[in-house]
């Protein structure tokens, strides 16, 4: 008897329905076997869900997540915030985090972080990311729906690479290895529902999670290694995750203002008070010659000035509030835990007097009025190149105009020797105010020279330096 339209039509229908149902099942089972067990982000939410009660709450990058620990500032200030920060997170992300406070505990302060990255970045934000998929566990499925349709069409998602991504985190926030031992370990936790902060503090070398969604790394950042860089320099935006090219004149991506505009008009309209603060980056990042941070920052401060919120730039604190030292720092842009307490202290002194009505404005300084008292060499740049008649070198340190510094260049003589050995380095030139050489080596092969700087009056063998290696 032959087969009917109808019976044909139900059999396709039926393979249809088998194709989708396998490929969810494979999806399912990838994101179980790749998404990694133990991420910030995954911690964060999930103590997020823990809280019972608060009344303010933290957003931003892991500047921020780094930086403040609620805990110091709850037992000064008498609140109870929580820090819902995370790995570069989006200024998007960020509004995200304000209305799940808003809608979980009706808080009444936002305290908002910004990142000078996030808000130059052209790139839409990503509603795959690990902070939205990790959000997604504890919403209800309409509103992770609502919110991943407002990254994709509101904030323009869907016209990239990232409408893809939230079906499938595996995609998104891949393991870090695809070896066999860690995929095993990676399914092993979660089947045994492991600790997530001591996951996340393996999947972080050296990072420790302190509490209420802050943490921050062990150990103080090398100012004379070769890590130290200029991270708002503009020529380096491709070597930064999702940064934009800074013009002459810096100014916010258009995208991003319109989100912090939404943000605004949203605290504004349920009475919650929005609190802006740029938190603290190590001085060179600052005050190098070469940095465009103030160029940003003047932009960002007349932005939020039109919605009548200041900004509070911690990188301009009067050292009574906030005497910002080199080794507060875990790397470019992170305070280390020492810092972070120290940090936080300063915040929540900051923070109890703006609450008390005071006049903070009063707290904090001109870039000037910084730089100038800036009481240590906070890095020393150098460019190096081969020419015809030898190695060129040309530097800068980064340090206040109130107090000169003299430079005198060192040969490393033995390329395999401890470098922490005195005796193993002779000088090329006297201590002077130069900022340029041309040394012809004596031999062929790989040359290290030593830019070393300290203050003129000093007899300290050197205050800061740093060393390039070229090949001759």
């Amino acid at each position: 008897m032959p087969t009917s339209n109808a019976t044909r039509r139900l059999k396709i229908v039926a393979k249809v329905l088998v194709a989708i149902a396998f490929f969810a099942l494979m999806n399912a089972l990838l994101t179980f076997v790749l998404e990694p067990y133990g991420s910030r982000s995954q911690l964060a939410w999930q103590d997020y869900e823990k809280q019972k009660s608060l009344d303010t709450i933290l957003v931003g990058t892991s500047c921020v997540e780094y930086g403040i620990d609620p805990a110091v500032i709850n037992k000064a200030c008498g609140i109870k915030s929580y820090n819902l920060a995370s790995p570069s997170q989006s200024i998007e992300e960020s509004f995200v985090g304000i209305r799940t406070a808003y809608e979980d505990h009706h808080i009444t302060r936002a305290i908002l972080g910004l990142s000078f990255n996030s808000l130059t970045s052209s790139t839409p934000p990503n509603p795959g990311s690990a902070y939205m998929h990790n959000r997604s566990l504890y919403a209800t499925p309409l509103e992770t729906f609502a919110v991943t349709n407002e990254f994709l069409w509101h904030y323009g998602a869907a016209t990239s690479a990232y409408s893809l991504n939230f079906p499938f985190p595996w995609a998104s926030n891949p393991i870090r290895s695809l070896r066999i031992p860690t995929l095993a370990e990676n399914v092993k936790a979660k089947l045994e529902h492991a600790d997530v902060a001591a996951m996340a503090e393996r999947l972080e070398s050296g990072w420790h999670y302190v509490g209420l969604g802050h943490g921050a790394r062990k150990g103080t950042m090398d100012l004379n290694g070769s890590n130290v860089r200029q991270v708002n320099k503009a020529e380096d935006e491709e070597e930064v995750a999702g940064a934009a090219a800074i013009e002459d004149t810096a100014t916010l991506d258009p995208d991003r203002e319109r989100t912090i505009r939404e943000i605004c008009a949203y605290c504004d309209e349920r009475g919650i008070d929005l609190l802006v603060i740029m938190p603290p980056l190590p001085s060179h990042d600052v005050f190098d010659r070469d940095s465009t941070y103030f160029e940003t920052i003047s932009y960002i401060e007349d932005l939020f000035a039109d919605m009548g919120k200041p900004v509070y730039d911690f990188n301009l604190a009067e050292d009574d509030l906030y005497d910002l030292k080199p080794d507060y720092f875990a790397d470019n842009w992170h305070c280390n835990l020492k810092g972070a307490q120290v940090y936080s202290r300063s915040f929540a002194k900051f923070l109890k007097a703006y609450m008390a009505g005071e006049n903070v404005a009063d707290l904090f300084m001109t870039p000037e009025q910084k730089y100038a008292e800036l009481d240590y060499i906070a890095a020393v740049f150098a460019e190096s190149s081969v020419q015809p008649d030898g190695v060129h070198l040309k530097w800068h340190a980064v340090a206040s105009p109130e107090r000169p510094v003299e430079y005198r260049v060192m040969l490393k003589l033995d390329n395999d020797a401890d470098a922490a050995d005195p005796a193993n380095w002779k000088a090329v030139s006297d201590w002077s105010n130069a900022t340029e050489i041309a040394y012809l080596p004596e031999r062929q092969g790989v040359v290290k020279l030593r830019i070393c700087a300290r203050f003129v009056g000093s007899d300290a063998e050197y205050d800061r330096y740093r060393t390039v290696t070229e090949f001759w």
